[in-house]
């Protein structure tokens, strides 16, 4: 968890299940892509500057490498939750 930030307060108070499905998936894809983008600009020096997340002091690719797992746990739960109860 991000310092500062309470996810479940987020969560509670958002309106996901009021979207469509399709949208959220959607959402997922620009903001992957995003992602994939400012990565493939970074250099392999800048992927070794390091600085603090919360109280954890990483390197850049070690916070990419979190995030890609961060992703990979979404897609999950999206599986789990929505689409396996088919």
């Amino acid at each position: 968890m991000l310092p500062g930030y309470d996810q479940e307060v987020m969560v509670n108070n958002s309106r996901f299940d009021e979207f469509p499905f399709v949208t959220l998936i959607q959402d997922l894809k620009y903001v992957r892509q995003a992602s994939i983008s400012l990565l493939q600009t970074m250099s392999e020096e800048q992927m070794q500057l390091r600085g603090k997340v919360g109280k954890f002091d990483l390197t850049i690719e070690e916070y990419w490498r979190s995030t890609i797992g961060h992703e990979r746990h979404h897609v999950q739960v999206l599986h789990e939750r929505y689409l396996s109860a088919t």
